[in-house]
């Protein structure tokens, strides 16, 4: 009975380490802090931080999924950005900025076009 209950301790202790590292090791490198104004009449500004050097593409996306504007696609480093994007030539309506950093997607932010 004393080692089953040692055994389930170390089991637990490493199943706490594991999922420690594996929550750290998920943190999203890119994240959006704001995009203003919203919702968006022509011009807009997307303020983002990286939390490590490496390509960033941002998109943006109609309902469907089809890429309508490519606002820029570079290596970057880390630190936080503030760039600008026009939609003036969309119509009204919602999208989405879609985010890649190196070849994973990872951040979906809601557009609303005005």
């Amino acid at each position: 009975m004393k080692k089953n209950k040692i055994f389930h301790k170390i089991t637990i202790n490493i199943l706490a380490i594991f999922l420690l590292f594996f929550c750290i090791s998920c943190e999203e490198p890119v994240e959006i802090i704001s995009i203003f104004p919203m919702p968006i009449q022509d011009i807009a500004t997307v303020t983002y931080s990286i939390g490590m050097e490496g390509n960033c593409n941002f998109q943006i996306l109609d309902l469907q999924g089809n890429i309508v504007l490519q606002i820029f696609n570079e290596r970057q480093y880390e630190g936080t950005y503030q760039k600008q994007f026009n939609i003036q030539h969309l119509q009204t309506g919602v999208y989405f900025l879609r985010i890649q950093f190196e070849s994973q997607y990872y951040t979906t932010e809601k557009i609303i076009k005005q």
